[in-house]
């Protein structure tokens, strides 16, 4: 079993940097990677990207963006991107990710 950490101040910064702007029926999720994936893995999974699902891959963070409305099956599953990438992921979607910082800010703060 693979265990993915990251820091508060990690996720607030990943958090920040999702590059995708919001969109009425579309759904945002972070897969935090095992590592970062070689170029060529990049290059692969982002020009994957569709009209339905954009992928893009900042250091060991991977962001999708899903269109949660249309009747396509995008590829996109936690397994679809550790099959194309070869790394253990986990993958959250954005509100998630908020209440887990928000848990782990409060935590740090007592």
């Amino acid at each position: 079993m693979q265990v993915l950490i990251r820091e508060p101040e990690e996720l607030k910064n990943i958090l920040a940097g999702f590059p995708f702007k919001e969109k009425d029926g579309w759904k945002g999720y972070i897969g935090f990677l095992s590592d970062k994936p070689d170029s060529e893995s990049i290059k692969n999974l982002e020009s994957q990207s569709l009209a339905i699902e954009q992928f893009k891959i900042s250091d060991n963070n991977l962001y999708v963006f899903v269109d949660k409305e249309t009747n396509q099956k995008p590829n996109f599953s936690n397994g679809f991107i550790e099959k194309e990438l070869g790394l253990h992921a986990t993958t959250r979607n954005l509100r998630t990710v908020q209440k887990i910082l928000n848990m782990a800010s409060a935590d740090t703060q007592k």
